[in-house]
């Protein structure tokens, strides 16, 4: 098969002499029959520790190995030795000839290996001998080039052509079948992805092959080519399209998600909690993704506390910065900064305490950038979250004057709404004192609203069927946050006040559907101004409501669920009408009410096909599957001893990557080895360990780090004394007003 390659080589190859004075590379089997040879230390030592060879270290060992000893050496090994000298390039022969012959068996099945060795020639003479001997050999098959031309020169435009070539030619060959097209495809970018090393330029596929790709493949094929994609740096010309494959994935099932967050190719469930990433292809995600992709993947981490996955993302975000085009205009930069400076802000906040903010707030006007509202929008969001009250108040004072733009006025009125209804939760009728007065555009709408909707009565009781509205007090605030538009979920939060407030006993199955009849008669007849129209609504008034009836305690994160059976019905019936009767798009749904109903339906209940109707539902929506959607159905199956049911739903779960509860988990995994199931768990199980034993150090050290700051700025007895903070809150925006205008950062 090699005989192609020049005759000097092979003739040198031959004429080399078989005895080697130098370590080796053997397996040998030391128990087989027990005798010590005399030196067996001192050998296992020098065939293990080539790393410590001397830089000056002559003759080089690795020219005289075969194929079989190269292939066992380690990458560090196959690194250091290939950088010892040699005296002349003849005695070199029998390493190019073996590297040739171990790249050429590798490049199709085992392109990593390849890579590895073509890779470790840093050498330009050996390097130039190996790449054009194999530069011959491939010059009639064009998709082995390809793969050698893509590791050796990635942005090399003739790399690119061919690899474009290749595509096309795969895809828009006639005479293929689809599903063959498809297969090859798919194993070209598999081939090509791993054998890729980062590179900055993206590969850009041409509007006619990327739709035909698009149209070509099942989700989950979209699913392994995107993780190839992020590999190579492949995308579209059309970025809109590009956007909405990878918002597909970002919308689907765990792993799915996981795929267009890290580009993980072949996942495992498992892989859900893996929270260590090569920096190799760290820096593949980092040219991969946009400034914006990471800044949204690190905020989501922050939000939902994954300080692992918020650390890399952060890391990322910082190295994008770094790279991004320095022909970036100022206002660019600058606003890219003061992006970065607000996801470190929330990162602060949420993981080492909201008194951080101070710490940004001091740093802002020193590095000459204004104290923007939607920086200040931020610290107020967070410090609402970590129910910091009366600072959030102070804040909101100082933001109400300023120019917001639209979508920046909307955030402080839905986190005023958000402060009052946390900080005055027991007390209902101050927080409809400040939705009179918020809400008012025209002559009390917002109260005769909620009068129809019967949550006045809730909150005043049977009294206000005699009140008029002219009575109920008003909260003195200033003419800046009068007349704002009213949103459905603000409407939201007076429901929440008014129920949570109510004896349990009240809250009867009877009451619920009487709101809900109230609500959905308003829904009908609303026009579009109304924040009740279909179009202006999602699902979290349904889902309060069916969460009081079937929750023992509503707002609380476990599945504590009632046995009452008229609960349960009302809760359906609710339910069922709503889904019937108005069609929100996904993005309006909520997979928390899905798992309340199905949950109830099968632990407390057993009524099957419910559940399977809101299972199928969710799928036919195209939502993610939960744990709390799939747990039941394994349970329900395994109490009746129906295990072969109770598998197939386990294996769903395993299939879809869904995330674990972790005392549920090990009940699974239990279950597991008791049924002697195919998929145990224990890998996963394993994974959870050890990723909850990283975040525990990392937290602990970000605590450390937390201590020793305050303590640094006098600040030690903060969490004691919370007007501290409000303190250094006041004298930062009376030394630096926050700006009235904020034109040039919008993002929130």
């Amino acid at each position: 098969m090699l005989n192609r390659f020049p005759a000097t080589l092979a003739l040198r190859r031959a004429s080399l002499t078989a005895n080697r004075h130098v370590p080796r590379i053997t397996k040998r089997t030391l128990l087989a029959n027990p005798s010590l040879d005399a030196d067996i230390y001192s050998k296992l030592k020098n065939e293990l520790e080539f790393t410590k060879f001397k830089p000056d270290t002559y003759p080089n060992p690795l020219f005289k190995f075969n194929t079989d000893e190269l292939l066992e050496l380690g990458e560090e090994d196959l690194t250091h030795l290939s950088k010892l000298p040699y005296k002349s390039l003849s005695e070199t022969d029998n390493f190019c000839f073996n590297v040739i012959r171990i790249v050429h068996e590798n490049i199709i099945k085992n392109p990593p290996v390849a890579k590895r060795f073509l890779a470790c020639l840093t050498d330009p003479k050996l390097r130039q001998v190996v790449v054009s001997c194999l530069k011959e050999y491939y010059k009639s098959n064009r998709l082995r080039e390809s793969i050698l031309q893509f590791i050796i020169d990635p942005d090399n435009p003739e790399t690119r052509r061919s690899i474009f070539a290749n595509i096309e030619s795969i895809i828009f060959h006639p005479s293929t079948p689809e599903e063959e097209k498809l297969v090859l495809l798919i194993n070209y970018m598999r081939k090509l992805a791993q054998c890729s090393s980062p590179n900055e330029t993206a590969f850009l596929l041409h509007d006619k092959t990327a739709n035909a790709i698009m149209n070509l493949t099942t989700d989950d094929q979209k699913t392994e080519l995107y993780s190839y994609f992020l590999h190579i740096n492949m995308k579209f010309f059309d970025m809109t399209l590009f956007e909405k494959y990878k918002t597909s994935l970002l919308y689907g099932s765990n792993l799915r998600r996981l795929v267009a967050k890290t580009g993980i190719i072949d996942p495992k469930w498992h892989h859900t909690n893996k929270h260590h990433y090569s920096e190799e292809h760290k820096q593949k995600m980092v040219h991969f993704f946009t400034f914006n992709d990471l800044r949204l993947f690190t905020s989501q981490a922050i939000e939902s506390k994954d300080l692992l996955a918020a650390n890399m993302y952060l890391d990322l975000l910082v190295k994008k910065l770094e790279i991004l085009p320095k022909s970036l205009s100022t206002a660019d930069h600058k606003k890219r900064v003061l992006n970065m400076l607000q996801t470190l802000l929330q990162y602060s906040m949420v993981f080492q305490g909201p008194e951080q903010c101070i710490k940004f707030l001091h740093y802002m006007p020193k590095a000459g950038l204004d104290l923007r509202p939607a920086t200040m929008l931020r610290v107020l969001s967070q410090l609402r979250r970590e129910m910091c009250y009366d600072e959030a108040l102070f804040l909101i004072n100082n933001l109400h004057s300023c120019e917001l733009l639209p979508n920046q006025r909307e955030v402080l009125v839905n986190e005023i709404i958000g402060v009052i209804s946390s900080k005055f939760a027991a007390h209902p009728k101050i927080v409809l004192a400040y939705y009179a007065s918020m809400f008012n555009r025209k002559q009390d709408e917002a109260l005769h609203l909620l009068d129809k909707l019967g949550v006045l009565q809730l909150i005043h009781g049977k009294d206000f069927l005699n009140k008029k509205f002219t009575e109920i007090p008003r909260a003195d605030i200033h003419q800046d946050l009068k007349g704002c538009s009213l949103r459905h979920s603000h409407i939201h939060n007076m429901y929440y006040v008014a129920l949570k407030k109510m004896k349990s006993e009240m809250r009867t199955p009877e009451l619920i559907k009487c709101l809900y009849d109230k609500y959905m008669t308003e829904v009908r007849c609303s026009d579009q101004s109304s924040p009740l129209h279909e179009s202006n609504i999602d699902e979290s008034i349904v889902c309060l409501l069916v969460e009081y009836l079937l929750k023992i305690s509503p707002g609380s994160v476990d599945m504590d669920l009632g046995k009452d059976k008229r609960k349960f019905e009302t809760a359906k019936e609710i339910s069922q009408d709503f889904f019937d009767k108005i069609g929100l798009v996904r993005e309006k749904k909520k997979v928390y009410l899905l798992e309340m109903l199905i949950s109830s339906a099968l632990l407390q209940h057993n009524d099957y096909t419910f559940a399977a109707s809101m299972l199928k539902f969710s799928k036919d929506m195209k939502m993610a599957t939960t744990f709390n959607q799939i747990y039941p159905f394994i349970m329900y199956h395994y109490v009746r001893g129906e295990t072969s049911k109770a598998e197939a739903w386990y294996n769903l779960m395993v299939k879809e990557g869904v995330k674990n509860k972790s005392v549920a988990s090990d009940r699974l995994i239990t279950i597991a080895k008791e049924c002697g199931w195919a998929t145990i768990g224990t890998s996963y199980k394993r994974a959870v360990t050890k990723r909850n034993k990283r975040e525990r150090r990392e937290l602990a050290q970000l605590n450390k780090n937390r201590l020793q700051s305050l303590a640094r700025n006098n600040l030690a007895d903060q969490s004691s004394h919370p007007s501290n903070l409000l303190r250094e809150l006041s004298a930062i925006i009376g030394a630096n007003p926050v700006s009235t205008t904020d034109t040039e950062d919008s993002s929130l």
